[in-house]
């Protein structure tokens, strides 16, 4: 016979307490885990330091990129059009024909 599901239990739980329930069932270890981190264990993060503050970084530089590229392609275009706008004043002004 199958044996029923966590999630199932979850179903017949007074809802007054419904998440702590829920976690509970479904996850033991991480509801009773009351254990203290050091700033070391936090930054080795377990043994995958390198591929998690890596992650962080790459996602900050684009975060970084899609906030300072637009400004700098905004000034160049800025830029661009007072260029040519004194360039259709000064044609303008002194016609070379």
């Amino acid at each position: 016979m199958l044996k029923a599901l966590p999630v199932l239990k979850f179903l017949n739980a007074p809802l007054r307490n419904h998440a702590y329930t829920f976690s509970q069932e479904l996850f033991p270890s991480l509801v009773y885990c009351h254990h203290e981190m050091s700033m070391q264990e936090f930054f080795s993060m377990g043994g995958y330091a390198f591929y998690v503050w890596t992650s962080y970084g790459l996602a900050f530089l684009v975060l970084l990129l899609n906030f300072v590229l637009p400004q700098q392609h905004h000034r160049h275009l800025l830029k661009m059009l007072a260029r040519k706008q004194r360039r259709a004043e000064h044609d303008h002004l002194n016609p070379q024909a």
